[in-house]
């Protein structure tokens, strides 16, 4: 049986991985390339050490192209309310990728 990573490891690493998604988005209207390959990076680094993406980053690439997502650029974003889903659908690769929400309960006074 393999031993716990340290969490000093995870901690750098999720660290990194943000670095990486920022200048992924920072860059990505500029030089598609370059941020293709950070993102590129940002998931080996994760699949590496086995540290899961949040739900917020899982939002801003494509998962089959690798293309930071830039709306209104290279995404097109729909909503699904009877199935309530956020849909991102991918310019480059036509990928339709889905992302749940619930819906908010108003609180009465």
């Amino acid at each position: 049986m393999q031993k716990r990573r340290d969490s000093k490891i995870t901690i750098v690493v999720r660290e990194r991985v943000e670095i990486l998604l920022s200048e992924a988005h920072k860059i990505a209207k500029s030089n598609l390339v370059r941020a293709k390959r950070y993102i590129k990076l940002a998931r080996r680094l994760a699949e590496k050490y086995r540290v899961r993406f949040t739900r917020v980053q899982k939002m801003h690439f494509c998962k089959k192209c690798n293309t930071p997502f830039v709306p209104g650029h290279n995404v097109k974003i729909g909503f699904d309310l009877r199935a309530h889903q956020i849909i991102y659908e991918c310019k480059n690769c036509r990928a339709v990728i889905k992302f749940p929400y619930k819906k908010r309960k108003l609180h009465k006074q």
